[in-house]
């Protein structure tokens, strides 16, 4: 593959180590789709982790390791069509998703490096984590409060918000 082909580090968290049937069906699709387009492809299903944003934190580290160009999180309790992400990878954004209810979220490479970066004071070791292959993460996905509106953010609207909020500063 050359530099210049996309190649997606799917991230699943799949928490007590299952899959939905219909998650299932759209990998068993997205995976022909993938090579038919000379797209890369690394599947990651990562279970035993109950807390959603540490494991996120800990999937983004581990796709910063690999050579993937883009970090997509799927859901593991719901299908996705193959045209949705392929229309993230076409939107050539530096993160993008579908909607909240799809559950499909699409980081380049740069823009998890840039929010990490942008972020030490949420960096965190990970040993207690055994078998991730990486140390360390930052969490980036935390829920949190949003200051002015005390409005409670889920993982990924946590992530967008950290998002808007560093590429603004």
């Amino acid at each position: 593959m050359s530099a210049a082909s996309p190649s997606i580090y799917l991230a699943t968290l799949c928490y007590g180590g299952m899959a939905h049937a219909a998650y299932m069906a759209a990998l068993l699709a997205f995976r022909p789709a993938c090579a038919a387009r000379s797209v890369g492809l690394h599947i990651d299903l990562a279970g035993g982790e109950a807390l959603v944003g540490r494991g996120r934190a800990a999937l983004m580290a581990k796709f910063l390791l690999s050579d993937a160009t883009h970090l997509l999180f799927a859901e593991s309790d719901r299908g996705f069509d193959v045209k949705d992400v392929f229309a993230l990878l076409d939107a050539d954004q530096d993160v993008s998703d579908i909607g909240p209810d799809n559950g499909l979220l699409m980081v380049r490479r740069a823009a998890a490096r840039r929010i990490t970066d942008a972020h030490p004071e949420l960096m965190a070791k990970l040993g207690d984590m055994p078998g991730l292959a990486v140390s360390e993460a930052a969490f980036v996905f935390d829920p949190m409060v949003e200051p002015g509106t005390g409005r409670y953010l889920t993982d990924l609207q946590a992530f967008q918000a950290r998002w808007e909020a560093q590429r603004e500063a």
